[in-house]
Formats: C-alpha cells, sequence, structure tokens
C-alpha cells in the first residue's frame, strides 16, 4: 500500500556479472575490478553504479534509479535506487529507497528501523544470496553529497549500516558510494 508519506520498497535481485573498466584512481585490469569506476553514466537512460565493503569484501553494482519530485503530489521527493546486477560476486542485490522533503539537498539521512519509509528517512535492504531476506537496519546512514538541480539529474553520496539476514547472518556494510543519473 502506498501512502502519502510512505512507500514499501519493491526490490529486485541481482543477476551474475562480471565487471572491468578504469577504477576511480584510473587503475586498469585486475586492479579496477576491486576498485570500480563510478563515474556518473552519460546517455538519456537512468543508470548509474554503487559500491560497498560487505563485510570487508569489496562489492559493485549496477543500479537503476528513480527520482520523484514533490512524489504522488505531496510536497515530498522520492529517491529510489535497486540494484539490477551484481559487477562482482555471483549474487545479492542491495536496495535503498528516500523519502526527503522537496528540493532534496545535499544532507545526511538515517533509518528509522521501519519497513516503511517515512520523510527525512531512508531504508536500505539487502539480499547477498540472491535468496536471502535481507532485514530493515536501525543503524544506517545515507548522505547526499550532489542533488539535481536545473542542469543535471546525478545524485552522489555514501552510505553505511548494518543489515541482518535471515540466512547470512549479519552484515556490516562499510564505504558505500553510489553515483547515479535519474531521468527528468
Amino acid at each position: 500500500m502506498i501512502k502519502e508519506c510512505s512507500l514499501l520498497l519493491l526490490a529486485l535481485v541481482g543477476c551474475n556479472g562480471s565487471g572491468g573498466g578504469t577504477g576511480p584512481d584510473g587503475e586498469s585490469g585486475a586492479d579496477a575490478g576491486s576498485k570500480p569506476s563510478l563515474d556518473a553514466p552519460t546517455g538519456s537512460s537512468p543508470s548509474g553504479q554503487l559500491s560497498f565493503l560487505d563485510n570487508g569484501a569489496q562489492k559493485t553494482e549496477i543500479v537503476l534509479p528513480t527520482f520523484a519530485p514533490n512524489y504522488l503530489q505531496s510536497p515530498d521527493d522520492f529517491l529510489q535506487v535497486i540494484a539490477l546486477q551484481p559487477i562482482n560476486g555471483a549474487a545479492g542485490a542491495f536496495d535503498f529507497t528516500l523519502l526527503a522533503t522537496h528540493p532534496l539537498a545535499p544532507g545526511s539521512f538515517t533509518c528509522d528501523g521501519s519497513d516503511i519509509v517515512t520523510v527525512g528517512h531512508v531504508r536500505m535492504a539487502y539480499n547477498p544470496a540472491g535468496d536471502d531476506t535481507g532485514q530493515i537496519p536501525s543503524d544506517c546512514t545515507l548522505t547526499i553529497t550532489q542533488a539535481p538541480d536545473a542542469s543535471s539529474m546525478r545524485f552522489t553520496g555514501t552510505f553505511a549500516g548494518t543489515i541482518v539476514t535471515s540466512k547470512t547472518g549479519s552484515h556490516v556494510i562499510t564505504e558505500g558510494r553510489f553515483d547515479v543519473t535519474a531521468l527528468r
């Protein structure tokens, strides 16, 4: 059920994939796979990547961002980033949803431990095994460092938290970064 100030997260499970390209520090080849490039995508379709450490293991995922200013005719903005395909790792999906007061501006947002997204809070979910249920963390932070403006629909930021899943236990998520571009 979708309410004006709440939304349930719709998560997709990732598929098998492989990485490559140039890393953020200019590396290429094997080094780039451990430090994936998070350069903003170009073109006319929504896209991007996120990367993070899961209990110290590097993970990178291709994601689909959705951004809706004044979501459902409310005074709030909605941002959702859903993992489509892991670049390194056999399976898994990391997702987050944010509902914030319009206009979305750089700043930090925390989880509130709820399955329903409330204004000013973020909801994170993680399905590391591809068949695991990601639990809702109560100790997570998402920081928006670049928000969309008149010239760009690019979002950048960082995230961290702990998510306990039913099959694979506790996942300490650190050094999370995202760089995505949504459609206007």
